[in-house]
């Protein structure tokens, strides 16, 4: 099985680099490429560029760095650089994506165009907490847990030759590291909107939010994933939740 990795933290980031090493010795995997952004790029949604040229560095062996946006990254990955993964894996993300955080998430910006163009894609995030500390290889074997989760389940449901309909939202909890990785919760993401303000300094105007206090519904994504249990939502479409 050949995985496309990519993100919106950049390249270094230990979210993806933990995940690629992680994956990489795994049995079914025969083959990882990364094509990812050069530096964070994180709250870009589906941003993409098509008004400058993309530079593309060739950094190591199946590892690509792209001075553009994430969903560039996959397109570039598809389109220019003439990969046909099997699945497109878009993440450990440094922080969640739950419910309205999707639409303005480049992670899952990344997901949605893979899954647009015809692949199989998945979104990884790991909630963080202010009271525990995230060991990203332990992060990463956790989002390969629930990703291969995925892959088998939807392997063994539909044909191969299917295109998807839209792509997998995975968020992992903020739990220690002994602690057990729950049962991963298939749940809606919550709509309910982010509480912010705005707060006036000399250089201008700042974002201010909590997002440990943002509103949820019961049952839904954020709630499941503050509990303490992954969660999982098909984002169908696409681009709809």
């Amino acid at each position: 099985m050949h995985l496309l990795l990519t993100n919106d933290d950049g390249i270094e980031a230990e979210g993806l680099q933990s995940l690629a090493e992680f994956v990489r010795s795994q049995p079914m995997v025969s083959r990882v490429t990364i094509v990812a952004p050069i530096d964070g790029r994180s709250c870009c949604g589906h941003t993409v560029n098509t008004y400058a040229p993309i530079r593309i560095q060739n950094v190591a062996p199946e590892q690509y760095a792209i001075d553009g946006w994430p969903a560039d990254c996959v397109r570039i990955a598809i389109l220019h650089l003439g990969l046909k993964p099997d699945w497109i894996l878009s993440g450990v993300n440094h922080g969640g994506n739950l419910g309205l955080d999707i639409m303005m998430s480049g992670t899952c910006g990344a997901a949605r165009e893979g899954a647009w163009l015809g692949y199989r894609s998945i979104a990884l995030s790991q909630y963080r907490s202010p009271r525990v500390q995230v060991s990203w290889p332990i992060s990463a074997a956790r989002a390969w847990s629930v990703a291969s989760q995925i892959i088998a389940e939807t392997s063994h449901n539909s044909s191969p030759n299917t295109p998807p309909v839209g792509f997998w939202n995975v968020n992992l909890p903020s739990i220690g590291d002994d602690s057990p990785l729950p049962k991963p919760i298939p749940c809606k993401p919550d709509p309910s909107p982010h509480r912010f303000t705005f707060e006036e300094t000399s250089e201008g105007l700042l974002y201010r939010s909590s997002y440990q206090d943002r509103p949820r519904l019961p049952g839904y994504d954020i709630e499941c994933c503050f509990q303490g249990s992954p969660t999982i939502s098909f984002c169908q479409n696409g681009y709809t939740i």
